[in-house]
């Protein structure tokens, strides 16, 4: 809070009548920033559609001060109950419908099985992805995000009409 008030000019008991936590303004921050940053591609392919905001958290994580605002929330709430019950509530929940949209439109479109477990595709693509980036052990890239996406995907697509079914 120190460094944002000298950074920004402004007196500290100013930032903290708005942000009563370090986790507040951190949650503020990421969800400005993505707010400006993420849309939906609605390409009419879910593959496209989800690389490319994978890609968009991808460079949001590495290339923006959202990164590191995220780094911060994620460890303040592993030690603050009341930032964890905030970062469930709201930041969570925030981050995931842009990607919930997307699934549910490709199930419909039929590009995905009915079945597809929304929530477990979006925690496979997120999980992965935050992993690199508080494990530090292979960069977040745009091979990455294409690769995971095509992993994923491979386990929850709807399968082709067979030839036998068509005739």
């Amino acid at each position: 809070m120190e460094r944002v008030a000298a950074e920004s000019g402004v007196a500290k008991t100013t930032l903290y009548r708005r942000w009563p936590t370090k986790a507040a303004l951190c949650m503020d921050l990421y969800l400005e920033v993505a707010s400006r940053e993420l849309r939906d591609p609605n390409t009419g392919d879910i593959a496209s559609d989800l690389k490319r905001i994978f890609l968009t958290v991808v460079r949001l994580q590495t290339q923006t001060v959202a990164g590191p605002a995220f780094l911060g929330l994620i460890a303040e709430a592993q030690l603050n109950p009341e930032t964890r019950k905030a970062f469930l509530a709201e930041f969570a929940i925030h981050r995931r419908q842009l990607t919930r949209s997307v699934l549910r439109r490709a199930i419909e479109r039929g590009e995905l099985r009915s079945d597809t477990d929304i929530d477990l595709v979006i925690d496979a693509l997120g999980g992965a992805t935050t992993f690199r980036l508080l494990q530090g052990h292979a960069p977040l890239t745009r091979e990455f995000a294409s690769d995971l996406v095509s992993l994923v995907l491979d386990g929850c697509r709807s399968a082709p009409a067979s030839v036998e079914a068509q005739g």
